[in-house]
């Protein structure tokens, strides 16, 4: 007779959960480590040699696309550079930078048309169940763009997760974990720690892994999951931020600059922290001042003097957000509230998104994306129990949600629009045709299923 005994989160463990997660799925993982296979498979065939870019790869909840925007701007410092990063705001070719520029429209067809089409279509030939999809694609034009223009090093973020992601196919000479947060609960796991073994899981053999992670668990489960990889772990320093605060100094930054953002220090601290021990002779004074003035598109953006544009799609976001947001208000406009326009999408939680704004919104517009947006139906049922005496408008169409914005304006008001990057590029995406591509995004592969 066994003697059986019950541990409760004790020390090295959590690789050991890990592994029970994938024997309770064996089907569904099986399936998403054979796609990794694959993606691997189609590198070797393209870059027979290897592919010549040096990668840092790039995971979190929150914070990937702009601490990949410090990374490949300090890497500029070394040589020359691209970035993969999702999603896009209103053009697919803004997930791809070459030296801190999106490429021109031409350069994505030209790829598209003489490297990544013909893969596709052999592919489809052999098994159409092989057939790359779109992340995938992504990724493959993205190394493409990089060995044809000659770029050195590379950043390269995650979608969704980690351990899974389409990502973890790459080779890389750095792992970088932002933080685990409350997103993708219906993917990554319902509890913290499962989504902190999911998003560890970029740890490699062999390969520095750098983390601006706090949480006591989750530093507790990424220590375990990189001691069992066989990843040096680095933590980020309190004296970081410090110096990075120092090297700032009282010069005032642009006002849409990416650092205007208390939390995007954070993620600065974390791209120097990696910049530094992957590269010492990289100075923190240098590093700061090449980064006063990067931006990132739907960061904190004011397309007009009374309108802010923040994608902040998950609670987490919506806090950081709110923290920079709620002193510009004060500062710019005379009114102490204000009108928001949002939209939630990817299966999140209405609620726990738009409490938080509640005492500074003087009206609430909702509406829904096309793509992956939450319905208006869904909304109205989970916000009948929205505590407080804020307004809430129905808006179906999401190009006309701007328009309902402005009647309810009154004088010294902001019009904010957050939440869902769907909706917001829906809102205010200049070019019709994008727009409609965008919002129609897969229906022709429907007609196929």
């Amino acid at each position: 007779m066994h003697n059986f005994v019950f541990l409760d989160g004790e020390s090295g463990m959590f690789p050991y959960y890990n592994t029970v997660d994938q024997l309770y799925h064996s089907q569904w993982v099986a399936g998403k480590l054979s796609r990794l296979a694959l993606l691997q498979k189609w590198m070797g065939e393209l870059w027979q040699g290897g592919h010549p870019t040096r990668l840092i790869h790039v995971a979190g909840t929150s914070g990937k696309g702009s601490t990949t925007r410090f990374l490949e701007s300090g890497l500029s410092l070394l040589g020359k550079t691209g970035a993969l990063t999702s999603p896009h705001l209103f053009d697919v070719r803004e997930r791809f930078s070459i030296d801190g520029q999106v490429i021109a429209p031409e350069r994505l067809t030209t790829v598209w048309e003489k490297q990544i089409r013909p893969l596709l279509i052999r592919q489809h030939l052999e098994n159409p169940k092989h057939t790359p999809s779109f992340p995938e694609i992504t990724i493959l034009i993205a190394l493409t763009l990089f060995a044809e223009e000659g770029v050195q090093w590379g950043v390269i973020e995650t979608g969704i997760g980690g351990r899974y992601d389409q990502s973890r196919a790459l080779s890389v000479m750095a792992s970088v974990l932002t933080n685990v947060g409350n997103d993708h609960e219906h993917m990554l796991g319902s509890e913290l720690w499962q989504r902190v073994v999911d998003k560890a899981g970029i740890a490699r053999q062999g390969v520095p892994f750098f983390t601006s992670e706090q949480h006591p668990l989750a530093c507790q489960i990424i220590r375990e999951i990189c001691a069992h990889e066989g990843a040096a772990l680095t933590f980020v320093q309190d004296n970081m931020l410090a110096d990075i605060r120092h090297w700032l100094g009282d010069i005032p930054l642009p006002e849409q600059a990416l650092l205007q953002g208390q939390h995007q220090l954070q993620n600065a601290a974390l791209a120097a922290t990696t910049l530094q021990a992957l590269f010492p002779a990289i100075q923190l004074p240098t590093l700061v001042e090449i980064w006063r003035t990067l931006k990132l598109s739907g960061r904190f953006s004011t397309p007009a003097p009374d309108i802010v544009v923040d994608v902040a799609h998950n609670p987490d976001k919506m806090q950081a957000f709110l923290a920079q947001l709620i002193p510009y208000l004060q500062t710019h406009f005379s009114a102490t509230k204000h009108v928001f326009v949002v939209g939630i999408s990817g299966g999140r939680s209405a609620l726990r998104i738009l409490r938080p704004l509640l005492p500074c919104a003087a009206h609430l517009v909702l509406s829904s994306a096309a793509y992956k947006g939450v319905s208006l139906a869904e909304l109205q049922a989970e916000l009948t129990t929205l505590a407080g005496d804020v307004p809430l408008h129905w808006v179906e169409q999401p190009h006309t949600a701007l328009h309902t914005a402005r009647q309810l304006q009154q004088a010294g008001q902001a019009i904010v629009l957050t939440g869902s990057t769907y909706l917001i590029e829906q809102v205010l995406n200049p070019d019709p045709y994008l727009r409609h591509l965008n919002a129609t995004f897969g229906w022709r592969d429907a007609l196929i299923r």
